[in-house]
């Protein structure tokens, strides 16, 4: 480049020398300034134009590949480095945004799960604060009614104290009572089945209400379970990195051991005749994952569509063909318990 700018300097005043010379020799310089002026439009030609004529045909004909700078003049070199870094930042800056979103949606489903819970736990509080409080209300009313011949003194005593023990202890249900209602007001209710309807439609797997339980702990675990399938799901599409994709499947691993903790509990308060068996169940789908695992540490297996499928068989028929049969005896000894 610095030859072709000296070039193109000289030729015009090589020209202007030819008004010096004699007639005869005019033609020399003249000719001469045509030459350097050329030779200085090539050299400019070659060192700019043809790298970026190159440059414009890679661009066109490589889609997303990285375009090929070596032939390129350094100004051009180095303008088009620093766009190709400044495009990766910007694709390493847009995973980070779409994986933080990935993880709140999956914090705000499993927060909607647990609080779905937690409202359904504090209605049955509720009902059962209102049978006691009515209870103790009527047994209030009833004591100083209901008097004793040849009443002394102190029992008369114990007899006003219970009475007000029984008011007291009345009047802090009602207010147990009067603060979960204020707590559901301010919480609000859950989102219904039509605002889920958006993500729903999304999703790999869908909640169904054949996979109703009737009992709600478990249920709102089922549908965490349900949820870290779909985050898996979500991640295999986008062809995520697959040390992410270990994190959720042992994310949801553990969470379905917990799950199974949650059951047995329930197996031993209950009564269920099957819980050796449905025990033996969950015993086996944690030996499959160990296997899973193993196997992909080993690169024999691979986190893919199939997985997902078996992950959604195994959780459906987890509920429907084996859930469904605990879940009457756990209703039975929570109806005992109201």
């Amino acid at each position: 480049m610095p030859v072709a700018v000296f070039l193109l300097f000289a030729a015009p005043f090589v020209g202007l020398s030819a008004l010096l010379l004699p007639r005869s020799f005019i033609f020399v310089p003249l000719v001469l300034a045509a030459v350097l002026t050329w030779g200085g439009l090539l050299l400019v030609y070659r060192s700019l134009l043809t790298p970026l004529r190159r440059l414009t045909t890679s661009a066109r004909a490589a889609g997303d590949a990285p375009l090929n700078v070596q032939g390129a003049c350094p100004l051009l070199r180095e303008a088009l480095t620093a766009l190709q870094e400044r495009e990766h930042h910007r694709q390493e800056d847009f995973a980070r945004m779409l994986h933080e979103k990935e993880e709140n949606f999956q914090e705000a489903v499993e927060w909607h799960e647990k609080y779905s819970v937690a409202i359904t736990g504090q209605r049955m509080v509720r009902a059962t604060l209102d049978k006691v409080a009515d209870k103790l209300k009527s047994l209030a009313a009833r004591l100083p009614q209901e008097a004793v011949p040849e009443e002394d003194a102190h029992t008369r005593a114990c007899r006003v104290f219970v009475t007000e023990a029984l008011e007291n202890a009345r009047g802090e249900l009602e207010y147990c009572a009067n603060y979960l209602d204020q707590m559901n007001v301010f919480l609000g209710e859950t989102p219904t089945a039509g605002e889920k309807a958006e993500t729903d439609e999304q999703d790999f797997f869908q909640w169904s209400e054949s996979y109703t339980t009737g009992v709600p702990v478990i249920d709102g675990q089922h549908k965490l379970l349900l949820s870290y399938i779909n985050k898996l799901a979500r991640n295999v599409s986008q062809g995520s990195d697959p040390a992410l994709l270990l994190e959720i499947l042992d994310a949801l691993a553990g969470y379905a051991f917990t799950h199974f903790n949650t059951e047995e509990i329930f197996f031993a308060a209950s009564g269920y005749t099957e819980a050796g068996k449905h025990i033996r169940k969950h015993r086996e789908f944690r030996q499959t994952v160990a296997e899973f695992r193993e196997a992909l540490d080993e690169g024999r297996a691979h986190i893919d569509i199939n997985l997902l499928e078996f992950l959604k068989v195994w959780l459906i028929e987890h509920i429907q063909g084996m859930d469904t049969g605990y879940a009457p005896y756990v209703r039975k000894r929570m109806d005992e318990h109201a």
